[in-house]
Protein backbone atom coordinates (compact mmCIF):
# COMPACT_ATOMS: atom_id res chain seq x y z
CA UNK A 1 0.00 0.00 0.00
CA UNK A 2 0.94 3.50 -0.79
CA UNK A 3 3.21 5.59 2.21
CA UNK A 4 1.21 6.61 4.73
CA UNK A 5 -1.18 3.90 5.71
CA UNK A 6 1.07 2.34 8.71
CA UNK A 7 -1.81 3.17 11.51
CA UNK A 8 -3.23 -0.39 11.70
CA UNK A 9 -5.68 0.11 14.31
CA UNK A 10 -7.36 3.34 13.07
CA UNK A 11 -10.33 2.75 11.46
CA UNK A 12 -9.61 -0.86 10.23
CA UNK A 13 -12.12 -2.97 8.45
CA UNK A 14 -11.26 -7.36 7.89
CA UNK A 15 -11.31 -7.55 4.31
CA UNK A 16 -11.14 -10.42 2.06
CA UNK A 17 -7.77 -9.01 1.21
CA UNK A 18 -6.68 -8.38 5.43
CA UNK A 19 -7.12 -6.58 7.73
CA UNK A 20 -6.32 -2.62 6.03
CA UNK A 21 -6.30 0.95 7.47
CA UNK A 22 -8.58 3.45 6.12
CA UNK A 23 -6.38 6.74 7.80
CA UNK A 24 -8.90 7.82 9.64
CA UNK A 25 -10.85 7.18 13.34
CA UNK A 26 -12.92 4.40 13.84
CA UNK A 27 -15.26 7.26 15.32
CA UNK A 28 -15.08 9.56 12.50
CA UNK A 29 -15.38 7.18 10.22
CA UNK A 30 -18.91 5.69 11.58
CA UNK A 31 -20.35 9.33 11.31
CA UNK A 32 -18.10 10.43 7.86
CA UNK A 33 -21.64 11.67 6.34
CA UNK A 34 -21.97 14.17 9.02
CA UNK A 35 -18.42 14.92 9.61
CA UNK A 36 -18.00 16.29 6.07
CA UNK A 37 -21.09 17.67 6.24
CA UNK A 38 -19.14 19.95 9.00
CA UNK A 39 -16.16 20.26 6.99
CA UNK A 40 -18.27 21.48 4.03
CA UNK A 41 -20.24 23.87 6.31
CA UNK A 42 -16.93 24.95 7.39
CA UNK A 43 -15.58 25.44 4.28
CA UNK A 44 -18.51 27.43 2.77
CA UNK A 45 -18.17 29.67 5.79
CA UNK A 46 -14.59 30.20 5.33
CA UNK A 47 -15.37 31.09 1.63
CA UNK A 48 -18.14 34.11 2.56
CA UNK A 49 -15.59 35.57 5.36
CA UNK A 50 -12.88 35.94 2.53
CA UNK A 51 -15.49 37.41 0.35
CA UNK A 52 -16.65 39.70 3.80
CA UNK A 53 -12.73 40.67 4.24
CA UNK A 54 -12.32 41.46 0.31
CA UNK A 55 -8.58 40.49 1.01
CA UNK A 56 -6.41 37.22 0.23
CA UNK A 57 -6.17 35.69 2.95
CA UNK A 58 -3.98 32.41 2.82
CA UNK A 59 -4.88 31.07 6.03
CA UNK A 60 -8.66 31.01 5.18
CA UNK A 61 -7.98 30.18 1.55
CA UNK A 62 -6.19 27.01 2.92
CA UNK A 63 -8.54 25.52 5.62
CA UNK A 64 -11.43 26.26 2.84
CA UNK A 65 -9.26 24.00 -0.08
CA UNK A 66 -8.14 21.59 3.06
CA UNK A 67 -11.77 20.86 4.79
CA UNK A 68 -13.78 20.78 1.07
CA UNK A 69 -10.90 18.23 0.09
CA UNK A 70 -10.79 16.02 3.68
CA UNK A 71 -14.55 15.91 3.18
CA UNK A 72 -14.64 14.65 -0.51
CA UNK A 73 -11.89 11.91 0.65
CA UNK A 74 -13.54 10.98 4.03
CA UNK A 75 -17.28 10.68 1.91
CA UNK A 76 -15.48 8.07 -0.35
CA UNK A 77 -13.96 6.28 2.45
CA UNK A 78 -16.77 5.92 4.52
CA UNK A 79 -19.27 5.00 1.66
CA UNK A 80 -16.47 2.00 0.95
CA UNK A 81 -15.60 0.87 4.31
CA UNK A 82 -19.84 0.69 5.29
CA UNK A 83 -20.25 -1.31 1.51
CA UNK A 84 -17.51 -3.99 2.23
CA UNK A 85 -19.53 -5.18 5.29
CA UNK A 86 -23.06 -4.34 4.10
CA UNK A 87 -24.02 -6.30 0.75
CA UNK A 88 -27.28 -4.97 0.19
CA UNK A 89 -26.11 -1.47 0.69
CA UNK A 90 -23.23 -2.25 -1.97
CA UNK A 91 -25.79 -4.07 -4.38
CA UNK A 92 -27.85 -0.86 -3.77
CA UNK A 93 -24.72 1.44 -5.14
CA UNK A 94 -24.27 -0.40 -7.85
CA UNK A 95 -27.63 -0.53 -8.80
CA UNK A 96 -28.15 3.01 -8.75
CA UNK A 97 -25.04 4.94 -8.32
CA UNK A 98 -25.13 5.82 -12.19
CA UNK A 99 -28.93 6.13 -12.71
CA UNK A 100 -31.33 8.67 -13.11
CA UNK A 101 -32.44 10.88 -10.86
CA UNK A 102 -34.97 9.16 -9.08
CA UNK A 103 -32.54 6.50 -8.12
CA UNK A 104 -29.45 8.68 -7.23
CA UNK A 105 -32.03 10.09 -4.90
CA UNK A 106 -32.89 6.98 -3.77
CA UNK A 107 -29.12 5.89 -2.73
CA UNK A 108 -28.55 9.58 -1.40
CA UNK A 109 -31.40 8.89 1.06
CA UNK A 110 -29.56 5.25 2.42
CA UNK A 111 -26.34 6.57 2.31
CA UNK A 112 -26.70 9.46 4.42
CA UNK A 113 -28.54 7.03 6.90
CA UNK A 114 -25.26 4.71 6.70
CA UNK A 115 -22.95 7.66 7.71
CA UNK A 116 -24.57 9.09 10.25
CA UNK A 117 -27.02 12.06 9.24
CA UNK A 118 -30.20 11.01 9.51
CA UNK A 119 -31.97 8.13 12.58
CA UNK A 120 -34.11 6.62 9.51
CA UNK A 121 -33.73 6.89 5.68
CA UNK A 122 -34.58 10.33 4.29
CA UNK A 123 -34.96 12.13 8.22
CA UNK A 124 -32.21 13.78 8.51
CA UNK A 125 -30.50 14.64 12.71
CA UNK A 126 -31.20 17.83 13.51
CA UNK A 127 -27.37 18.43 13.53
CA UNK A 128 -27.53 17.65 9.84
CA UNK A 129 -30.26 20.14 8.74
CA UNK A 130 -28.87 23.10 10.91
CA UNK A 131 -26.07 22.79 8.82
CA UNK A 132 -28.60 22.89 5.46
CA UNK A 133 -31.94 24.03 6.24
CA UNK A 134 -33.50 27.80 7.45
CA UNK A 135 -33.96 27.98 11.27
CA UNK A 136 -35.52 30.67 13.12
CA UNK A 137 -33.35 33.92 13.11
CA UNK A 138 -31.20 33.04 9.74
CA UNK A 139 -30.57 36.12 8.25
CA UNK A 140 -30.14 36.09 4.28
CA UNK A 141 -26.53 35.63 4.18
CA UNK A 142 -26.98 32.43 6.45
CA UNK A 143 -29.61 31.08 4.14
CA UNK A 144 -27.44 31.44 0.86
CA UNK A 145 -24.71 30.15 2.81
CA UNK A 146 -26.90 27.07 3.98
CA UNK A 147 -28.10 26.29 0.36
CA UNK A 148 -24.35 26.37 -1.04
CA UNK A 149 -23.86 23.62 1.83
CA UNK A 150 -26.48 21.49 0.77
CA UNK A 151 -25.54 21.61 -3.03
CA UNK A 152 -22.49 21.18 -2.52
CA UNK A 153 -22.71 18.43 -0.53
CA UNK A 154 -25.13 16.51 -2.67
CA UNK A 155 -22.59 16.83 -5.44
CA UNK A 156 -20.30 15.90 -3.20
CA UNK A 157 -21.48 12.60 -2.18
CA UNK A 158 -22.58 11.39 -5.64
CA UNK A 159 -18.67 11.80 -6.65
CA UNK A 160 -17.52 10.03 -3.79
CA UNK A 161 -20.23 7.36 -4.15
CA UNK A 162 -18.73 6.39 -7.99
CA UNK A 163 -15.23 6.28 -7.08
CA UNK A 164 -15.64 4.10 -3.73
CA UNK A 165 -18.17 1.94 -6.33
CA UNK A 166 -14.78 2.14 -8.57
CA UNK A 167 -12.73 0.56 -5.57
CA UNK A 168 -15.19 -1.79 -4.82
CA UNK A 169 -15.75 -3.25 -8.48
CA UNK A 170 -11.54 -3.80 -8.80
CA UNK A 171 -10.43 -4.93 -5.36
CA UNK A 172 -8.82 -1.05 -4.79
CA UNK A 173 -7.87 -0.30 -1.07
CA UNK A 174 -8.99 3.50 -0.21
CA UNK A 175 -7.02 5.43 2.75
CA UNK A 176 -6.26 9.13 3.75
CA UNK A 177 -3.22 10.44 3.52
CA UNK A 178 -1.77 12.53 6.53
CA UNK A 179 -2.47 15.85 4.13
CA UNK A 180 -6.29 14.31 4.28
CA UNK A 181 -5.89 13.05 0.66
CA UNK A 182 -6.92 9.81 -0.99
CA UNK A 183 -4.87 6.59 -1.68
CA UNK A 184 -6.14 4.17 -4.47
CA UNK A 185 -3.69 1.36 -4.14
CA UNK A 186 -4.18 -2.03 -5.88
CA UNK A 187 -4.47 -5.31 -3.87
CA UNK A 188 -3.49 -9.12 -4.68
CA UNK A 189 -7.19 -9.89 -4.88
CA UNK A 190 -7.96 -6.89 -7.33
CA UNK A 191 -8.23 -6.35 -10.89
CA UNK A 192 -5.27 -4.52 -11.12
CA UNK A 193 -6.71 -1.25 -12.46
CA UNK A 194 -5.15 1.52 -10.67
CA UNK A 195 -1.93 0.05 -12.37
CA UNK A 196 -3.53 -0.25 -16.18
CA UNK A 197 -4.83 3.21 -15.52
CA UNK A 198 -2.08 4.63 -14.14
CA UNK A 199 1.34 3.35 -14.62
CA UNK A 200 1.49 2.82 -10.70
CA UNK A 201 -0.07 0.03 -8.87
CA UNK A 202 -0.62 3.03 -5.99
CA UNK A 203 -1.60 6.78 -6.00
CA UNK A 204 -2.44 9.92 -4.11
CA UNK A 205 -5.44 11.96 -5.92
CA UNK A 206 -3.45 15.21 -5.79
CA UNK A 207 -3.49 16.01 -9.58
CA UNK A 208 -0.05 15.63 -9.85
CA UNK A 209 0.61 13.25 -12.67
CA UNK A 210 4.46 13.20 -11.43
CA UNK A 211 4.58 10.40 -9.01
CA UNK A 212 7.30 10.84 -6.18
CA UNK A 213 9.01 7.74 -5.22
CA UNK A 214 10.29 7.77 -1.35
CA UNK A 215 13.27 6.24 0.12
CA UNK A 216 12.91 5.12 3.72
CA UNK A 217 13.54 9.01 5.71
CA UNK A 218 10.96 10.46 2.97
CA UNK A 219 13.60 11.73 0.78
CA UNK A 220 12.35 12.00 -2.99
CA UNK A 221 14.52 10.14 -4.42
CA UNK A 222 12.69 9.00 -8.23
CA UNK A 223 10.06 11.09 -9.89
CA UNK A 224 7.80 8.65 -12.52
CA UNK A 225 5.55 9.83 -14.79
CA UNK A 226 1.84 8.95 -14.73
CA UNK A 227 -0.23 7.35 -17.59
CA UNK A 228 -3.42 10.04 -16.25
CA UNK A 229 -3.96 12.75 -14.19
CA UNK A 230 -4.59 11.18 -10.55
CA UNK A 231 -7.55 13.04 -9.79
CA UNK A 232 -11.07 12.06 -8.34
CA UNK A 233 -12.42 13.62 -12.07
CA UNK A 234 -10.07 10.88 -13.61
CA UNK A 235 -11.35 8.30 -11.53
CA UNK A 236 -14.90 8.77 -12.33
CA UNK A 237 -14.42 9.14 -15.97
CA UNK A 238 -12.66 5.50 -15.82
CA UNK A 239 -15.36 4.18 -13.81
CA UNK A 240 -18.35 5.18 -16.13
CA UNK A 241 -16.42 3.37 -19.21
CA UNK A 242 -17.55 0.14 -17.12
CA UNK A 243 -21.37 1.94 -16.99
CA UNK A 244 -21.38 3.17 -20.67
CA UNK A 245 -21.56 6.92 -19.31
CA UNK A 246 -19.30 9.32 -20.60
CA UNK A 247 -17.72 11.56 -17.61
CA UNK A 248 -16.96 15.09 -19.36
CA UNK A 249 -13.27 16.24 -17.83
CA UNK A 250 -13.25 19.36 -15.78
CA UNK A 251 -12.34 22.61 -18.22
CA UNK A 252 -9.46 24.43 -16.32
CA UNK A 253 -9.22 28.41 -16.61
CA UNK A 254 -6.95 27.81 -19.84
CA UNK A 255 -9.66 25.73 -22.00
CA UNK A 256 -12.32 28.43 -20.84
CA UNK A 257 -9.91 31.21 -22.55
CA UNK A 258 -9.80 29.11 -25.48
CA UNK A 259 -6.32 27.85 -25.16
CA UNK A 260 -6.67 24.02 -24.82
CA UNK A 261 -3.98 21.49 -22.97
CA UNK A 262 -3.11 18.28 -24.49
CA UNK A 263 -4.23 16.48 -21.85
CA UNK A 264 -7.52 17.73 -22.64
CA UNK A 265 -7.93 17.43 -25.97
CA UNK A 266 -6.86 13.66 -25.58
CA UNK A 267 -9.68 13.26 -23.08
CA UNK A 268 -12.46 14.64 -25.22
CA UNK A 269 -11.12 12.83 -27.92
CA UNK A 270 -10.91 9.31 -26.53
CA UNK A 271 -14.28 10.13 -25.32
CA UNK A 272 -15.80 11.11 -28.48
CA UNK A 273 -14.23 7.80 -30.34
CA UNK A 274 -15.83 5.40 -28.05
CA UNK A 275 -19.06 7.21 -28.18
CA UNK A 276 -19.15 7.06 -31.66
CA UNK A 277 -17.86 3.63 -32.32
CA UNK A 278 -21.25 2.38 -30.27
CA UNK A 279 -23.32 4.27 -32.69
CA UNK A 280 -25.84 1.88 -34.41
CA UNK A 281 -28.68 2.53 -37.13
CA UNK A 282 -29.16 6.09 -38.61
CA UNK A 283 -27.35 9.08 -37.46
CA UNK A 284 -29.50 11.85 -37.12
CA UNK A 285 -28.57 14.98 -39.46
CA UNK A 286 -27.88 17.27 -36.63
CA UNK A 287 -24.92 14.40 -35.72
CA UNK A 288 -24.12 14.09 -38.76
CA UNK A 289 -23.56 17.70 -39.23
CA UNK A 290 -21.61 18.19 -35.97
CA UNK A 291 -19.08 15.10 -36.90
CA UNK A 292 -17.99 16.90 -40.34
CA UNK A 293 -17.61 20.28 -38.92
CA UNK A 294 -15.22 18.36 -36.69
CA UNK A 295 -13.75 16.18 -39.73
CA UNK A 296 -13.40 19.39 -41.21
CA UNK A 297 -11.60 21.62 -37.72
CA UNK A 298 -9.11 18.90 -37.62
CA UNK A 299 -8.54 19.10 -40.79
CA UNK A 300 -7.31 22.17 -40.69
CA UNK A 301 -5.71 21.81 -37.41
CA UNK A 302 -3.31 18.94 -38.39
CA UNK A 303 -2.31 20.08 -42.33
Amino acid sequence: MARGVKRAARGSTALATGVVDYGVSAGMLANAGLEALKMVAQSVANAAQIKRLETENDSLIGAGKSNRGRAQVLLAIGIYAKAVVNPELRKLISDNAWGKKAAVEKLGKALRFELGMSKAPGTETDEARSYQYKADGDDPETLKQKESVRTNFSTMLQKSTKVALHALDNGIALSMDPKGMLIMSDTKKGTGAIESHFGAASVTLNEDQNLKILDKKGQVIETKPLKAKPSFTEVMRKAGESHDVVVKPRVDSRVRKGVSTDQHIIQVCEDLQKSITKMSGNVSDPVRKALASLVSAIKKATE
